[in-house]
């Protein structure tokens, strides 16, 4: 950010200097939110990774999809806010640290408590049919 652009001469270094300066908000953004992410998870949150796993599908497709749409939505309302697309970038990206460190840990209990009967005993046929696998294949050896 220090470096002035009059200083690189030919276009590839232009685009190698737009490039390191995005690279640098996207790192500084994410560094700013983990210590944030890190004080509230170990005082508060204290988050339960464990669940059924359609649970977990749910965790992941919900949260990938919203942090997605953090990233993308926000884009345009920042850089306009802030006037500056590298400290647009920052900010982005802390505050998808932030979700995803401090806001969707805290519905993590909520989905553990999602039961959807039929894919538990879909679950349940499943793992029977292969119970019943492994002990006749036991018994043949």
């Amino acid at each position: 950010f220090l470096l002035p652009e009059a200083s690189f001469e030919t276009e590839t270094e232009l685009e190698n200097l737009y490039s390191g300066r995005k690279n640098a908000s996207t790192l500084f953004g994410c560094i700013l939110g983990l210590p944030i992410t890190y004080y509230v998870d170990r005082k508060y949150t204290r988050f339960e990774t464990t669940s059924i796993w359609y649970g977990q599908i749910i965790k992941l497709v919900l949260g990938f999809g919203i942090v997605i749409g953090i990233k993308a939505g926000l884009s345009s309302p920042c850089v306009a806010l802030f006037g500056n697309e590298y400290l647009a970038r920052a900010v982005r990206y802390f505050l998808i640290v932030l979700f995803g460190g401090v806001v969707w840990p805290i519905s993590f209990k909520y989905i553990k408590r999602i039961k959807i009967p039929i894919l538990d005993k879909l679950a349940s046929r499943i793992s029977s049919v292969f119970l019943r696998k492994n002990v006749e294949q036991t018994k043949k050896k």
